[in-house]
């Protein structure tokens, strides 16, 4: 197991898919072909819609590639939830299209103010107090291949871990994949139950047309 503050080196986005070529730098904003306030709907897994402005989107090479593609303005993330994806509407509407710093690494201090070259990044991920709370953020900005995200959430678990013994770090993702498997569990105990109170509902929709 790598040191904590080598974690950042080790994040790597995760590719699903030919993405588009997006050249992207600090400090330089990226356009699509776009209005300047074209708006975006983003719909998560739960069904909860985000409207952003299109031009904001380009950090995400993801969302850039998908838009490109699709003209009706909407996606929908199958797999991210709205608990997680609201931190990365804050993200996005903060830098507006313009990609930001990378923190440097490996990691050199534990104080965020002092890796992050915007203030506001720093404010940001401080408000995650737990390697449990931002460890979902950093995946979901691989998954939406937003490097400067993904590299900030990292460098955070990476703080709450440097200059203390690896074991933390290991028990820290133990318990992480303890609780993840507790929640499966419990989702596939809880299926039975949701399809017969569809089904019980869906009896009761056809005995009422029935009887009208």
């Amino acid at each position: 197991m790598h040191r904590p503050e080598e974690m950042i080196d080790d994040v790597a986005p995760e590719s699903e898919g030919k993405l588009q070529d997006v050249k992207m730098g600090p400090g330089e904003p990226i356009s699509l072909d776009c209005d300047e306030d074209e708006e975006v709907t983003i719909i998560t897994k739960d069904k909860k819609k985000f409207v952003v402005k299109k031009k904001y989107t380009v950090i995400s090479k993801f969302l850039t590639t998908v838009l490109t593609e699709d003209p009706t303005n909407e996606v929908t993330l199958d797999t991210v939830h709205s608990d997680v994806f609201k931190y990365v509407v804050d993200y996005m509407n903060h830098h507006k299209g313009v990609e930001p710093e990378v923190v440097p690494r490996p990691l050199r201090y534990t104080q965020m103010e002092k890796v992050c070259a915007d203030k506001w990044d720093a404010q940001f991920v401080d408000q995650f107090t737990e390697y449990k709370q931002v460890h979902p953020l950093m995946n979901v900005a691989s998954y939406l291949h937003m490097d400067t995200l993904m590299y900030l959430a990292a460098a955070k678990i990476a703080s709450f871990f440097k200059d203390k013994p690896l074991v933390e770090l290991r028990d820290a993702y133990k318990n992480q994949d303890d609780e993840k498997e507790q929640k499966e569990q419990k989702e596939e105990k809880a299926k039975p139950k949701r399809a017969k109170k569809a089904k019980a509902k869906k009896a009761k929709k056809a005995k009422t047309s029935s009887g009208s």
